[in-house]
């Protein structure tokens, strides 16, 4: 799924992936896509097994998701990309979803324990999340880099940056945390500009482009998040 834009999710989701019938999914591939203004999450991975074949998110834009109200039929959860470990029948399955190169700003802004740029709710506890690359931008009240209630253990990653809620979760490594320098987030213009703590700061991911199709690295190593800067 990708070079999509899929916005005003007022019902609930954004994009879900969710089998009933007991059977995980798995080889999705979701890329290039604009998800924003959601009620509840703007990427949800729930029924899973990677350990199949590749589930992955990569060069994704999130904005404005997260942002409540309960639907009528009940508390949902709210994150930008959450990760569920629900199997609603049949083996559980297991291995690890592969997040990077996405840009992710003001994510779960409702009031809720399961509100946060990300979640792996531990339904499962041999399904986890590995963040790579990743631009988490958080824009004031209670938002939070990882839900509250994200199962420990279960989320691990390195070189994402963390901008608006203090210091990076411990539990990734290499994380930075200075202003990425957008170029107009209140005008859904989420660029590098000169000066960005993300330029320069990523590794090696498998995505060879960017967002805008331009090449990755630019200048000799990786940036954060779904653009690259170009000079």
């Amino acid at each position: 799924m990708g070079w999509n834009t899929v916005r005003n999710g007022m019902t609930c989701r954004g994009i879900q992936f969710h089998d009933t019938g007991g059977v995980n999914e798995f080889d999705l591939h979701v890329h290039d896509n604009v998800i924003h203004d959601t009620v509840c999450d703007g990427l949800n991975f729930a029924t899973v097994d990677p350990s199949q074949g590749t589930v992955e998110a990569y060069n994704n834009v999130i904005y404005n998701v997260g942002l409540g109200p309960d639907p009528a039929d009940g508390a949902a959860d709210y994150a930008g990309i959450y990760v569920s470990g629900e199997t609603d029948s049949g083996p559980p399955g297991g291995g690890t979803v592969q997040v990077y190169g996405n840009t992710l700003y003001n994510c779960g802004s409702w009031s809720s324990s399961d509100s946060g740029a990300f979640n792996d709710g531990g339904g499962n506890p041999s399904l986890k999340m590995n963040l790579v690359d990743n631009l988490i931008v958080t824009t004031g009240g209670a938002e939070v880099y990882v839900a509250k209630d994200s199962g420990v253990g279960l989320i691990g990653g390195n070189n994402n940056l963390f901008f608006g809620s203090g210091a990076a979760p411990s539990f990734v490594s290499a994380s930075v945390t200075g202003d990425p320098k957008l170029s107009n987030p209140a005008g859904a213009d989420f660029h590098l500009l000169a000066g960005s703590a993300a330029i320069g700061q990523g590794v090696m991911i498998s995505a060879s482009t960017d967002f805008d199709g331009n090449a990755r690295p630019q200048n000799g190593s990786w940036d954060i998040g779904a653009y690259e800067h170009v000079p």
